[in-house]
């Protein structure tokens, strides 16, 4: 049985997101910030891969925040699909540690930011917006290499 919040929420607002973590709390957390920034909507979250990439798929979201170890899996290679299927979707990496390997890797499958979980709810914000601009973002101890800021450009910004 889902939880309600990973119910389908209505969409109705600027930036939609969908939040992926399997920690219920962490995503109760991440909802309740994001939710009361003007220009955010949250449109659904989920609790493993399958149901992530479900979400994406329905509602397009502008923004993807993913918890790297969903599932207690390595992420790389659902970021890679995701950003293969949806390069519209930015997705912000979320990770326990901060470190630069972790980072380098999932920016280079496609991520466009990298947060450690344990930044305050305004450096989550910041990410969010550097993200919806089109631009990279990495914790603060992150130092992003040429590599990861070439595989940005890929991504199209129709319009968004």
């Amino acid at each position: 049985m889902l939880s309600p919040l990973e119910k389908n929420l209505p969409v109705t607002g600027s930036r939609t997101v969908v939040v992926a973590d399997d920690h219920e709390l962490i995503r109760e957390g991440i909802v309740a910030v994001v939710s009361r920034q003007p220009g955010f909507t949250i449109a659904g979250c989920a609790s493993d891969a399958g149901a992530t990439f479900a979400l994406v798929a329905r509602h397009r979201p502008d923004l993807l925040l993913l918890d790297v170890y969903l599932g207690g899996h390595d992420g790389t290679h659902l970021v890679h699909d995701l950003a293969t299927c949806y390069p519209c979707t930015r997705i912000l990496a979320l990770c326990a540690f901060e470190e630069q390997s972790s980072a380098q890797r999932f920016l280079s499958a496609g991520a466009s930011g990298f947060l450690v979980k344990s930044a305050s709810s305004a450096r989550l914000i910041e990410a969010l917006q550097t993200v919806s601009l089109g631009q990279v973002y990495a914790s603060d101890r992150i130092r992003l290499a040429p590599m990861a800021m070439a595989n940005r450009s890929r991504v199209s910004d129709n319009g968004r």
